[in-house]
């Protein structure tokens, strides 16, 4: 058993990928007006060259977490793929960006997650709702004799689909944009919306000792 993170390559429902595309459509004007440092999320699906399906992807990899952090989830994914393979029921469900000690005691990890919910429809959980949701999943796929992750199961048709059932992934499937690229956004977003009356307040006494310097006279007098 192992807890995926959803800040990886994975393969996705089609429906998934109908709604990054829909959400992408409709994103706010203000996030189109940023797109030149945003990356849409819908990639065009792959044709499964045993199944002729189409599988459809999501790239939620984000850069700044490092090499040796996605290499450590593409191991588990490839342990999880052999296991399944010879038969094992697997349990490897992707969980969801949670606000753990560990990530927001980083102050610019914290700001994206504060502003994150403002990318329809991004939802960073609380540790409590985290391991509540994912405890249930791991009942669930050593209980039902049916979950998709049982070895052999026929609702695989490629082994990296073992890890799109059962994924809570907080939105990072269906966002509208990557999931690397809406970091420092959402990390702006969340400075404005904190500090947005200390920075008002800068500006507005900037503006006044400019208006004195240049014409003498005070402003807003």
């Amino acid at each position: 058993a192992f807890l995926c993170t959803p800040t990886d390559v994975h393969c996705v429902p089609e429906d998934a990928h109908t709604a990054a595309k829909k959400n992408l459509k409709e994103a706010p004007m203000w996030q189109q007006l940023c797109s030149f440092l945003l990356v849409p999320n819908p990639v065009p699906p792959v044709m499964s060259s045993d199944t002729k399906k189409n599988v459809y992807l999501v790239d939620g990899i984000v850069s700044a977490q490092g090499p040796n952090y996605i290499l450590a989830k593409r191991l588990q994914h490839w342990r999880s793929v052999v296991e399944w393979s010879k038969g094992h029921t697997i349990s490897s469900n992707i969980a969801p960006s949670t606000a753990t000690a560990s990530v927001v005691h980083n102050a610019q990890f914290a700001a994206a997650y504060g502003g994150m919910h403002l990318f329809k429809p991004m939802e960073v959980m609380y540790a409590e709702t985290s391991n509540a949701v994912m405890g249930a999943l791991l009942i669930h796929d050593v209980r039902n004799p049916n979950a998709p992750c049982r070895g052999g199961s026929k609702l695989i048709g490629n082994p990296l689909q073992l890890f799109q059932y059962g994924g809570f992934h907080g939105g990072t499937w269906r966002c509208g944009y990557k999931m690397g690229s809406i970091g420092e956004l959402s990390a702006v977003s969340y400075y404005l919306k904190t500090y947005a009356l200390p920075i008002t307040s800068s500006v507005v006494m900037l503006s006044s000792v400019m208006v004195w310097l240049v014409t003498g006279k005070m402003a807003f007098y």
